[in-house]
């Protein structure tokens, strides 16, 4: 009875070792296929929200409605990191997820209203968004950002850029010649408004381009108001 005792306890002890090591393989087994699978979830999860973020968006995208296109970036894709560039930058690319079907005129205006509500709204480094924007140069070559912006219901964000000394000459002087192209007097006032000023070069050059086009004589007094040499005016 003694033997049969001690062999029916080892059989247990054997049972439960064997149990034992079979509970340590299923955990391990467990928690491998839980680290296998935590990227694979986080990805989907991350499209998920990169597809909704794209179907909230693409309507008003579709429709030219700028401003709208804009708040939906800001406010409701939040929980995208760097949600304003990536979106912006999707927004102007007909071969992104969006398909963009923008003007360079309304790309150049979308990028002024992110600026606007990125910097205002949401508290973030106008500098680092102002160079994020001007990354996008070959839309300002026929559309300068000032001359956009000064149109735009964000046209207030001239006056931050300038007062950050962020704007260049060169950008300053682009406007003001589409202004003159364009023969639009009242854009040029507006620039001044805000706070951009024109110095004597510039104006005597914007004169000489006024006349040689034979824009609207309105132009002339404006100009010498800001310094024009009125010698070129009988060129």
């Amino acid at each position: 009875m003694k033997k049969q005792g001690q062999s029916d306890v080892g059989v247990l002890l054997g049972v439960l070792l064997i149990f034992s090591i079979s509970i340590v393989i299923l955990v391990s087994n467990i928690n491998i296929q839980r680290r296998n699978d935590a990227p694979h979830q986080s990805a989907t999860i991350e499209d998920q929200s990169m597809r909704h973020a794209v179907a909230q968006i693409a309507p008003f995208l579709h429709a030219h409605a700028i401003e709208q296109v804009a708040q939906q970036i800001i406010y409701f894709v939040p929980s995208i990191p760097n949600a304003i560039r990536l979106f912006g930058d999707y927004a102007i690319d007909p071969k992104s997820p969006l398909q963009s079907p923008l003007t360079d005129f309304e790309k150049v205006e979308l990028l002024t209203a992110l600026l606007y509500y990125g910097a205002w709204e949401k508290n973030e480094n106008l500098n680092d968004l102002f160079a994020w924007i001007m990354s996008h140069e070959e839309l300002f070559d026929h559309n300068p950002l000032l001359f956009v912006a000064v149109q735009t219901p964000y046209v207030s964000i001239i006056t931050s850029l300038n007062h950050d000394n962020l704007l260049t000459a060169d950008q300053i002087t682009d406007a003001f010649k589409k202004i003159i192209e364009t023969n639009n007097l009242a854009l040029a006032q507006q620039l001044i408004n805000v706070g951009i000023k024109i110095t004597p070069s510039l104006a005597t050059d914007l004169l000489i381009q006024a006349v040689q086009t034979n824009k609207q004589t309105n132009f002339l007094p404006f100009l010498i108001e800001h310094g024009a040499d009125k010698k070129f005016i009988r060129l």
